[in-house]
């Protein structure tokens, strides 16, 4: 009997539907990537047993949803998935990244598989997923942003007693720690839903440098777990910020409690305002997508407006992918927006850049 390609054994499938269709998260545990895939190719995955030939799957796909698919199509997806390591036969690759570069403003290191412990943090703090730890964090949240609107004035002019010498490496410190805080709660957060956290690392943004948690399986969840997953992260940052604003307005002026609780306040206050803009690729970002259900929106919407302007000075490029009407629009409005925003982040740290040498030079 002639045998043919197979996919390979324990593939993970998980049905999903996004913008009224049927879609199919698949999992490697292998590789452990992610791929989406659509309800024929689903199909198409399920019956690469070997024994079928394209031409059965042909006849099958016709029967089951009477739909006209041509060998070369289903040979051109299986070429496809083949070259994704889903055939079996094919190597993987197994070693983890331990480095992302996708641009000079965008850098990942992974240096930590942090799972196990994740998985004992999250036993020990179910709690915080209760309405008895909900509703009180609530009223702290209301507070501390209450506490920060009223008294605005009075902290910006103690602002001023953090940048010395002796403050600034302290406030690195504090800068730490609340984005280990913030990452660990995705990490949690993830682990009550079901999911895996395969890695925690460096994320440099602009050459600014945080913590980051792969929480790459929340793939696999419904929609409004990911989107909670995601939201755990920005609801730490809220938490900590009612807290130091609630503990500052209680605690004696320029008292060391008092003096801590300011970069707490400001740094969680601008933590959160940063994560929940959709133009950087952080959680608000990815709320957006999943939202939307537009996975890859940043590199989608880019190249959607590389290819117009190409079509207006008549440069040659490839064939276009073809983008619903209603999506076209999106594109325009968060690419140009994408643009816009990150030429001010590159200027502005340029600005940051020349005013800190010239900070350090002027002494001399």
């Amino acid at each position: 009997m002639e045998k043919f390609r197979k996919v390979k054994d324990g593939l993970f499938f998980k049905r999903q539907e996004a913008r009224g269709e049927s879609i199919f998260v698949v999992r490697d545990p292998i590789s452990q990537k992610y791929f989406k895939v659509g309800e024929i190719e689903h199909f198409i995955i399920q019956n690469l047993d070997g024994i079928n030939s394209p031409q059965n799957i042909q006849r099958k796909i016709f029967n089951e949803y009477n739909i006209n698919v041509t060998v070369t199509q289903i040979e051109e997806f299986i070429q496809k998935i083949e070259k994704l390591g889903l055939i079996e036969g094919i190597p993987v690759k197994l070693e983890k990244k331990r480095l992302e570069f996708r641009n000079p403003f965008y850098i990942k290191i992974r240096f930590l598989d942090p799972d196990v412990v994740v998985t004992n943090l999250e036993k020990s703090l179910r709690f915080l997923f209760t309405p008895a730890f909900i509703v009180p964090s609530w009223i702290i949240i209301i507070a501390g942003v209450v506490i920060t609107a009223i008294y605005f004035p009075q902290l910006i002019n103690q602002l001023g007693i953090l940048w010395t010498p002796v403050t600034i490496p302290i406030v690195w410190i504090l800068m730490f720690l609340v984005s280990v805080i913030h990452e660990l709660s995705h990490g949690i957060a993830c682990k009550h839903f079901g999911g895996e956290v395969a890695g925690i690392g460096i994320l440099l943004i602009s050459f600014m440098p945080s913590l980051y948690c792969d929480i790459s399986s929340i793939r696999l969840f419904e929609k409004r777990q990911s989107i909670l997953t995601l939201l755990a992260g920005i609801y730490s940052n809220l938490l900590l910020w009612g807290i130091s604003a609630i503990t500052w307005l209680l605690t004696p002026s320029k008292t060391s409690v008092n003096n801590i609780c300011l970069p707490f306040i400001f740094m969680t206050g601008l933590g959160t305002i940063t994560n929940l803009i959709p133009l950087i690729r952080l959680d608000g970002y990815y709320i957006l997508t999943i939202w939307l259900d537009m996975p890859n929106l940043k590199e989608k919407s880019f190249k959607y407006l590389v290819s117009i302007f190409k079509k207006i000075f008549s440069v040659s490029s490839k064939k276009r992918e073809k983008i619903k009407k209603e999506e076209r629009t999106f594109f325009i409005i968060y690419g140009v927006l994408g643009t816009i925003f990150s030429l001010f982040l590159g200027g502005a740290f340029l600005w940051w850049l020349i005013s800190f040498f010239i900070y350090i030079i002027r002494p001399w």
